[in-house]
């Protein structure tokens, strides 16, 4: 008859004591050895993948596509060549033929196949459509919360001369409009900007014949949440522009 080894605590029996002990370290020990032990072995595996892949390096790089700033992550020695900063900036990359020849009989042969199922081909509608930047919607975020009172809010789907604009924040109590204008506004990158700035041109208008002032800031020249709320709440200039760029 082999030997058993038994847990005192919880009466289960064990093939070997390695078992046992290995039961006993993780259902019996306080929170404080379990905690330790974790960030052992995640310091330990850690080391070991630094060891093999190389350690992380954190940077900021500029978009491939549009140059704006986009914080990436790579191992040593294997940086890439290009970063996009978002999925459209990305999709506009060039393939060669080879390329997109091998990604074609690829997606055919799994339609072939039937391993896009209904939920697979229809993924593209569960993304997440974001057209702000990160800055916008940290600063749409800081005023909704401190300013409640004030009503801040995105959006509008307003109309001037037939077309459709928008606005990044605006109160209608205060009679605010706020935009931060990206890379977008200033250069042309995928034949978009001479329709951008007749939108920037077109908000002005609506601004000025509602009432309203209208504060632009180009991204380069931002300075934080606190330079906007001076500009929000101690200027009282009808069109205020911060940036050389305008």
């Amino acid at each position: 008859m082999k030997r058993t080894y038994n847990c005192e605590i919880c009466n289960l029996d064990f093939k070997t004591f390695q078992g046992k002990a290995n039961h006993v370290r993780w259902n019996h020990k306080d929170k404080e050895f379990y905690e330790k032990t974790i960030k052992k072995l995640s310091e330990a595996t850690t080391k070991r993948n630094e060891i093999t892949f190389g350690k992380w390096v954190d940077e900021k790089v500029k978009c491939h596509k549009c140059e704006n700033m986009v914080d990436v992550r790579y191992r040593e020695d294997k940086k890439k060549d290009k970063y996009f900063c978002s999925v459209s900036c990305a999709n506009t990359r060039s393939h060669s033929d080879e390329t997109k020849k091998k990604i074609s009989e690829s997606i055919s042969k799994r339609w072939e196949e039937d391993v896009f199922d209904e939920t697979t081909a229809k993924n593209h509608l569960k993304q997440s459509r974001l057209f702000s930047s990160k800055n916008e919607r940290m600063i749409l975020k800081h005023f909704k919360e401190k300013y409640q009172n004030d009503n801040w809010t995105s959006g509008g789907g307003l109309k001037c001369e037939g077309k459709r604009i928008s606005r990044d924040m605006y109160s209608n109590k205060l009679k605010v409009c706020f935009e931060y204008d990206g890379v977008w506004h200033f250069k042309d990158i995928n034949g978009q900007l001479e329709k951008k700035q007749l939108k920037d041109k077109l908000l002005e208008k609506w601004c000025v014949e509602n009432g309203y002032r209208l504060i632009r800031v180009d991204e380069i020249s931002f300075n934080g949440v606190e330079q906007i709320e001076d500009l929000i709440y101690k200027c009282n200039d009808n069109i205020t522009k911060v940036g050389e760029r305008y």
